[in-house]
């Protein structure tokens, strides 16, 4: 783990007090690394983490739990994860879709029009990931997410 993550995910305790339900976030990337640094850091922001790393574990994932935050890897091992927009706007209409896009500029695109389409409240978060940005889209949309 470089400097980066070790300071972002070290950085402040986690939000959830016993006064609050936890908000849910779930994080769909087919890198296990990226998968475990992104968790990391949603826990520290105060969500409680599920992981999906395939479409069609996101797709079960979203049809069974309803989450606050989803955090989405639009290349899954050669799959789209655009796939799963429509399972996401339908059953976890109000989440925050944070696209994660480290992919060719049209699918990203079409992905992106495809949400907003859906109206999912989208944050794209390009690829190296700023954890420390990451971070803080998270606890602002949780302290939102609260009210």
């Amino acid at each position: 783990m470089d400097m980066q993550v070790a300071s972002v995910v070290a950085s402040s305790a986690p939000l959830h007090t016993s006064n609050t339900s936890p908000l849910r976030l779930l994080v769909v990337d087919d890198d296990p690394v990226h998968r475990m640094v992104i968790g990391k850091v949603g826990e520290k922001a105060g969500y409680t983490v599920s992981t999906a790393t395939t479409v069609d574990e996101a797709a079960d994932r979203i049809a069974q739990q309803k989450y606050d935050c989803i955090s989405l890897d639009l290349a899954l091992g050669g799959q789209s994860g655009a796939r799963v927009l429509r399972g996401i706007a339908r059953a976890n209409g109000d989440v925050l879709l944070i696209i994660m896009n480290g992919t060719a500029s049209q699918v990203r695109e079409e992905s992106i029009e495809t949400a907003r389409d859906l109206r999912l409240k989208i944050v794209e978060v390009p690829k190296p990931v700023d954890l420390a940005g990451l971070r803080a889209k998270l606890v602002g949309h949780a302290g939102i997410a609260r009210l």
